[in-house]
């Protein structure tokens, strides 16, 4: 929930932009997008999220690796097909991740994000944030939507969806 029209961070790695590669989720003027260093970046061209109200935004790598271009952007439950992506055939691989911050950018990567993109810290409300293994289906990104607008789940099996949770790890 914001109304800035700043560059700002949702979701940052930390990443040196080296390699391995990572990936960091922004809005830009209210778009959402998926930024992985200067030149590869996929953003959604509508609709903006920076109208003071909740929204739901979500991002599925659909297989480990994939490329830019697979990467699949949703805005409250459904996928957007309106996008523009640079440096598409860029291969992501999620399984090198570390140093996750949400709303902040952690220090290794607040000088880089902001010279290159004029990134800031996130200015507004984030509310259940969730980081799933595995990539969700678009029925299941639409039930998570409608379940935080309405608590109606459209016929997916959120207990079985959410088992892990209720499970210790192993």
């Amino acid at each position: 929930k914001t109304t800035s029209t700043e560059r700002q961070i949702i979701f940052d790695t930390s990443s040196a932009w080296g390699t391995p590669q990572f990936f960091n989720l922004s809005l830009s003027n209210g778009l959402f997008e998926v930024i992985l260093k200067s030149g590869q970046w996929k953003r959604v061209n509508g609709p903006a999220v920076n109208d003071g109200q909740w929204h739901h935004v979500g991002v599925v790598v659909p297989t480990n690796p994939c490329t830019l271009a697979e990467v699949q952007l949703y805005v409250n439950g459904e996928m957007q097909t309106s996008v523009t992506t640079q440096g598409g055939g860029t291969t992501i691989d999620t399984t090198q991740a570390n140093w996750p911050t949400f709303g902040a950018m952690w220090s290794q990567s607040k000088t880089y994000l902001n010279a290159q993109f004029g990134m800031v810290d996130f200015a507004g409300s984030l509310d259940e944030l969730c980081l799933w293994t595995r990539a969700l289906s678009g029925a299941e990104i639409r039930a998570l939507y409608e379940g935080a607008t309405s608590r109606a789940y459209g016929g997916v099996d959120m207990a079985a969806m959410l088992k892990r949770y209720d499970s210790p790890p192993g």
